[in-house]
């Protein structure tokens, strides 16, 4: 973006509006004034309004400043002193500074800073007249000592012959320390040559006075800034001196350094905005004063075919009037405006703009311009429409599928109910809208269907189960899909698949049961069904599995026999998961033996004694279900009678909980692998020495776009990069003879696409003869960036170091050793790095890396360094320090050449 531009212009001024005691302007390379701050407002008389469009040299009472603006353009900034003019006429010396500004190597214009020189100039015409008539020693001396600026007396030699008191506060020096020192021993190195040649002129003209800045040492040791007049009274015989009189500009010189460089920061700002957004500026009428090259490009309008036309060029007619009422009311009224745009291009396509309208305000508070701020979001808009278009046709699919299907939001409540489930429950789609599930099926509180919502809910992860709904005389199999916005649920009609697996459940023993492919809690469900079907006297079941961490142990499965004994569970349908201690199971859990409680509605310690009388339920085993002699579960057994069945042996139901434990942990491993195995979003496969895939998970189907019989029938060959292929062979045959057992390797695969896949692999040998097992992570992304990162870094000329405070060693890289232009053999010790620096710099350096290493910011500095071949260049370095434990293990940073830069 053109530093000449209005976005510029507007963003400066925010950035100086706040500097109110010093006059800022911002020019064209001609000299014609584009914006200034408040300071300059107050300063000049000028309103920012009326000062656009002036030429510099009306402002310095018409002198005319083309010296000065090419020395700035030839040193970057040159300061002096003139008198300024004002709006009214009225005349007033200031010290002015022109810096230069630049924008990738181009001059891009000037900024003015000014500051009244008239009570430093009324200070020394006072001070001169008064000096010859004072004649009582006292009053002159009381003046001094209590003045706000210091006065020194300096001989022709510059020794020091006499400070104030108040030169004593501002420099730190006192008599005694002055002793051995003279003026140009205290003078900034920067500054000796320029106030040598100054006063050596100003000893030549007795009686004449010079205003400078200059840069002393304090008494403490660094510098400070010093605004000053010296006057040569050598001649003078009641003085015969060189008298200085100056105070502190310190801060008013760091607030000046620090706005030198806002503005050039400000330009990198306003080049990002520029190449990231499309930006356009219009007056108060919505014409068109200024268009970035984004914004010429997007809507085929050159910018002098936007300069001076309205946005109704633009206007794709997609937006009905109250919209652009609203949006030109908002902005008029002084507030900004964001909303989605459709515009039209000048070939008549249309296209999306997030927009961002900001107005700028005048005095009154009324806008006089309005900067838009734009981003093309004609693709997203797109794809929200193709979305819409997709959830239309998955609308008609969800309704001809034979299942039910419903969609609930986070709180429960149905926002999609399908035609099949309308049939499935006897209500319609819109008498289900919006209602909260357990609110219309509250029977269903506590049910399996109810624990697997809540899992799907709690854990995030599809669950499905199947349930019994009596009500409905339903039996149901549920797939819940949790997501962002709540659960998506497949509702199958399976009671007649329920009847039969009853029927079936009759004439299988357990161990069959635990053949079958089906999920754990549906296993349990058949094998607690079989029991109260075996024995009459068992009228409900529940099992109890210890959880993964081994803190709580969490309801299962539950089976009644009737209605009577299913109160019991709905009566406390939260009673899902207990303590090491606590209740029948937490009982058993802890004591690791078998159960046999009796009473129940009146057990001290059995939990839930009311639903136990309400369900006539008088007795329970707690039995312990073990894998291996680990405790993983309990089985829950209930009784209408209380006496114990002597069938019922400790002998027979430790064998029951020992095959049931060794059948769920077995069940569980089984479905942990199969979940693992199939959820991976790694690549998992397992490939025979023959070099043939033999099982490969969904993962990596879908990531080289084959289904699982396509890749099971390729070889390795076929997939592997052909400038890889020789490794992977090679890496194959060590696997066969022995010579490998594990591996880590990076090779790329051919997708299906063409594209090419980038993979990190981890190999092993399996136990089974001729078997690899192989786990891959697509790194595909980190391979194109750290490529991206190592471009930008060589194209940036940015190059990195690093120094290990532990081992004391110091690496950088090729484009660090590149920038400082070292031969090959070169090798990054403290002795020859010092050797690239001047003595100064290389101290400043130094200490800035010990700062550094003792928990200070990170730093930024620039130095002309003498390279290895003797050339003198501009480097930026940064760094900063990595702690552990509060303790620096190393300072790192980077390296950047920036000659041309300083060069320009």
């Amino acid at each position: 973006m053109n530093l000449n531009s209005e976005v510029f212009i507007q963003l400066l001024d925010l950035l100086s509006s706040g500097v109110g005691d010093q006059a800022i302007c911002l020019t064209d390379s001609s000299g014609i004034i584009r914006s200034w701050n408040k300071g300059a407002s107050n300063f000049y008389q000028y309103s920012a309004e009326e000062s656009a469009g002036l030429h510099v040299s009306e402002l310095l009472n018409g002198l005319n400043p083309t010296t000065y603006l090419d020395q700035a353009f030839a040193d970057g900034h040159v300061s002096f002193e003139h008198d300024v003019k004002r709006r009214d006429g009225s005349i007033f010396p200031a010290y002015l500074t022109f810096q230069s500004i630049y924008e990738t190597g181009e001059l891009q214009g000037f900024a003015l800073m000014a500051r009244s020189l008239a009570y430093t100039k009324k200070i020394a015409h006072n001070f001169s007249n008064t000096i010859k008539h004072i004649e009582q020693p006292s009053l002159f001396q009381q003046l001094i000592e209590y003045s706000y600026s210091g006065i020194t007396l300096f001989d022709a030699n510059l020794n020091f012959i006499y400070r104030s008191p108040s030169a004593a506060r501002i420099t730190g020096f006192n008599d005694q320390g002055r002793t051995d020192l003279t003026f140009n021993d205290i003078v900034h190195p920067g500054d000796q040559v320029r106030i040598k040649t100054m006063l050596d002129n100003l000893l030549q003209h007795p009686g004449e006075s010079v205003t400078c800045r200059l840069k002393t040492r304090h008494y403490l040791g660094h510098f400070i800034d010093l605004e000053g007049i010296f006057t040569n009274w050598l001649d003078e015989p009641k003085i015969r001196a060189l008298v200085l009189n100056f105070h502190d500009i310190t801060e008013r010189q760091h607030t000046e350094d620090t706005l030198k460089q806002t503005i050039e920061e400000l330009s990198a700002y306003k080049y990002a905005l520029d190449v990231a957004a499309i930006v356009a500026i219009t007056d108060q009428k919505g014409i068109i004063r200024h268009a970035n090259k984004n914004f010429s490009k997007i809507s085929g309008y050159s910018e002098k075919e936007l300069i001076g036309k309205d946005h109704r060029l633009l206007n794709s007619g997609y937006h009905d009037k109250s919209f652009i009422k609203e949006m030109w009311r908002t902005i008029a009224g002084g507030k900004v405006w964001k909303g989605d745009f459709c515009n039209r291009r000048k070939d008549g396509s249309h296209y999306w703009v997030d927009t961002t309208i900001i107005p700028f305000l005048n005095q009154h508070g009324k806008p006089y311009q309005y900067v838009s701020i734009r981003f093309d979001r004609t693709e997203a808009k797109q794809a929200k429409q193709e979305l819409i278009e997709k959830n239309i046709q998955i609308g008609n699919l969800l309704e001809s599928i034979n299942d039910g299907f419903i969609a609930l939001d986070q709180e429960l409540r149905y926002t999609y109910v399908n035609q099949r489930t309308s049939e499935m429950v006897g209500l319609s789609p819109a008498a289900m809208s919006g209602k909260k599930i357990w609110d219309l099926f509250p029977e269903a509180i506590g049910s399996s269907t109810w624990s697997a919502i809540e899992e799907a809910r709690r854990t995030g992860v599809p669950v499905t189960n199947e349930d019994y709904y009596a009500p409905l005389n339903l039996w149901q199999e549920n797939h819940i899909y949790p997501n962002e916005k709540g659960l998506s649920i497949f509702i199958s009609d399976i009671s007649w698949r329920k009847r039969e697996e009853e029927q079936k459940a009759l004439l299988a023993d357990i161990s069959k049961i635990f053949e079958q492919s089906s999920a754990l809690t549906e296993l349990m469900q058949q094998v607690m069904q079989k029991i109260i079907t075996v024995n009459n006297s068992i009228c409900l079941a529940e099992t109890w599995l210890v959880e993964r961490n081994g803190q709580q142990i969490i309801l299962s499965a539950q089976k009644a026999k009737d209605e009577l004994t299913s109160g019991f569970f709905k009566e406390r349908p939260d009673f899902n998961q207990l303590e090491r201690g606590e209740g029948l199971p937490g009982r058993t859990w802890a004591r690791g033996k078998i159960e046999f409680w009796t009473d129940l509605k009146n057990h001290p310690d059995f939990l839930r004694q009311e639903a136990a009388a309400n369900a006539c339920l008088s007795s329970a085993f707690g039995v312990p279900l073990r894998h291996n002699s680990q405790l993983v579960g309990v089985l829950l057994l209930g009784q209408i009678r209380a006496e114990r069945p002597a069938h019922l042996s400790d002998v027979l139901l430790a064998r029951l909980g020992d095959h049931l434990g060794s059948a769920i942990s077995r069940r569980q491993l089984e479905n942990d692998l199969h979940d693992i195995f199939e959820a991976a979003p790694d690549i998992i496969c397992i490939v025979g020495t023959d070099r043939y895939f033999k099982k490969v998970n969904p993962a990596m189907c879908t990531l080289l776009g084959y289904s699982e019989s396509e890749l099971l029938g390729l070889k390795v060959d076929a997939l592997v990069h052909p400038e890889d292929l020789a490794d992977s062979q090679e890496r194959m045959g060590k696997f066969i003879t022995g010579e490998l057992s594990s591996l880590y390797f990076e090779n790329r695969y051919r997708a299906r696409n063409g594209s090419i896949v980038e993979l990190a692999w981890t190999a092993a040998k399996g136990n089974e003869k001729d078997i690899l097992f192989c786990v891959a992570k697509n790194i595909s992304d980190k391979k194109s960036l750290e490529q991206l990162l190592h471009k930008a870094s060589e194209l940036a000329r940015i190059g990195s170091w690093e120094i290990n405070l532990e081992t004391g060693e110091i690496f950088w890289s090729d484009i660090t050793a590149d920038i400082m232009e070292v031969p090959p053999d070169f090798r990054p010790f403290r002795n020859t790095i010092s050797s690239l620096f001047k003595p100064a710099d290389w101290e400043k350096m130094d200490s800035a890396l010990v700062a550094a290493s003792e928990g200070g910011p990170a730093f930024d500095l620039e130095f002309e360094i003498s390279s290895g071949k003797h050339q003198h260049r501009w480097v930026r370095i940064l760094g900063e320090g990595e702690f552990d434990a509060k303790k620096c293990i190393r300072i790192y940073g980077s390296v950047q050449d920036i000659d041309a830069r300083k060069r320009a």
